[in-house]
């Protein structure tokens, strides 16, 4: 009998305990990076949503350092041309003399270049498209996107881990360069460089080039009119 007791005893000891545990879970919704989530005990549900790039199968693998064949169209005659396209340096800091400290920001300096030096672009020069986006959300960005005249740039708004960062700011500079003797032609580099404010860690923004030879009337987004082979495209913080 004294068993029974101390048994019954423990078992109600044991449900006590536990009790605190049994809640019913108030989800939070599933962002592109966290599946759904109870914030009292932490329980997951179901997968995180899937980024638009990864949906419309648009690739964005440009590694740094990395040269790659860039083929789009020449100048007046619209004839096919090929130039190397290169990811030369990407910076990551929090502040300088020219980069005012923002908290929850960090800022990301990205430099490429562009040259050609075959036949068509020596005799017609070269034309191309230089772009942004957002790995996980196109349309969101396209639709946040605006100039801000008291800023001097561009600002643009990144969900990251489920909460808006509306602060994020780009702007971008170009150094075209002059056609220079190369061996027994002439090459030209086009140098660009992105300066961009985003949410510390965060791995979404997309920059790169396209062919000008692409027809993009009345196409607002880049799954509208995107030809993997007319893209060169770099994941910010996401290619290494």
């Amino acid at each position: 009998m004294k068993k029974t007791i101390i048994a019954a005893n423990l078992i109600l000891i044991l449900l006590l305990a536990g009790c605190g545990n049994i809640h019913s879970h108030s989800w939070l919704e599933a962002n592109f990076q966290e599946p759904m989530r109870c914030p009292e005990c932490g329980e997951t549900l179901g997968d995180p949503l899937e980024a638009d790039f990864s949906v419309r199968k648009i690739s964005a693998d440009l590694k740094e350092n990395e040269p790659a064949e860039f083929h789009t169209v020449t100048g007046e005659e619209k004839l096919d041309t090929t130039g190397v396209f290169t990811i030369t340096g990407s910076e990551v800091l929090t502040e300088d003399a020219s980069h005012k400290k923002k908290n929850g920001y960090e800022w990301h300096i990205i430099r490429m270049s562009l040259s050609f030096s075959d036949e068509n672009s020596v005799n017609d020069g070269f034309d191309y498209n230089y772009l942004i986006s957002d790995f996980y959300d196109i349309e969101g960005f396209m639709h946040s996107f605006v100039y801000d005249r008291a800023l001097g740039c561009n600002t643009f708004t990144v969900n990251w881990y489920g909460k808006d960062y509306p602060e994020c700011r780009e702007s971008s500079s170009i150094s075209r360069g002059e056609w220079e003797k190369s061996g027994d032609g002439f090459k030209k580099t086009v140098e660009i460089t992105w300066t961009l404010l985003l949410p510390e860690g965060y791995d979404g923004i997309v920059v790169g080039v396209r062919s000008s030879g692409i027809d993009t009337e009345g196409k607002h987004y880049i799954y509208e009119y995107y030809e993997p082979d007319a893209f060169l495209l770099y994941r910010v913080g996401g290619s290494k």
